[in-house]
């Protein structure tokens, strides 16, 4: 292998991101499950217990903390795959390095968050969005990181691929955090209020094919690493 410290990475941010699928698909049976429940117990849980609302709730419970488990692993996984990734690639060195900026963020936040103080609160947002920011920005560094390895290794089909791919997904990204942005700027009206569903919807199914053509991406990039 040509470059076997990114073979070793990428195949790692790969499994991390097939856990993450994985926890996607459960938030949105956890989601049906707090359905069900409040359906069952005709609004009110707390009051109208029986044998299956506790059984909804044991699996709400026992769901949620696969979720969660999931959610660790897939950030250890992608965290050490951009640190064995970096050793071949200086993208995904930056990558490297700015994971580890939003964990420290995100630690000081969570710890100053527990108090009731306001820099509390303004540090617990501010990481709150760093953080969405910067899983935005790794994914592109990725990808970027695997279309730099292919044009080195003459793969021009797989460079060309990632390009298309960073594009779809920055797209995506650029335009969910436009519309959030503009959804809080702009007084909504019923007009005003249906354009950005409609954009929303639009944004919300190109993330979509982003995210699976990113993961497809991922597969082939493992095997042509792993291959050359």
């Amino acid at each position: 292998m040509t470059y076997p410290n990114a073979a070793k990475g990428v195949k790692k941010i790969y499994k991390g991101e097939r856990y993450g699928l994985v926890a996607s698909i459960l938030v949105i049976i956890l989601g049906i499950l707090i359905i069900a429940l409040y359906a069952v117990a005709d609004g009110d849980p707390a009051a109208n217990a029986n044998s299956t609302t506790a059984s909804i709730g044991i699996a709400i419970i026992a769901v949620s903390i696969v979720i969660a488990a999931l959610v660790i692993v897939e950030a250890i996984l992608t965290f050490l795959g951009l640190k064995d990734a970096s050793k071949d690639d200086e993208t995904f060195k930056k990558a490297y390095y700015l994971s580890i900026a939003s964990l420290v963020i995100s630690i000081i936040a969570s710890l100053v968050s527990n108090t009731s103080s306001t820099e509390g609160s303004l540090l617990s947002s501010f990481a709150t969005s760093f953080s969405s920011v910067v899983s935005a920005v790794l994914v592109l560094y990725v990808i970027q990181g695997i279309t730099t390895l292919s044009e080195k290794l003459n793969k021009t089909d797989m460079a060309d691929n990632g390009k298309s791919v960073f594009t779809v997904v920055a797209v995506a990204k650029i335009g969910s955090a436009a519309i959030n942005l503009i959804v809080h700027m702009v007084e909504a009206g019923e007009t005003v209020t249906t354009v950005l569903g409609i954009a929303e919807l639009a944004m919300g199914i190109l993330s979509i094919v982003g995210y699976f053509a990113y993961l497809k991406y991922l597969k082939k990039a493992t095997a042509m690493l792993e291959q050359n």
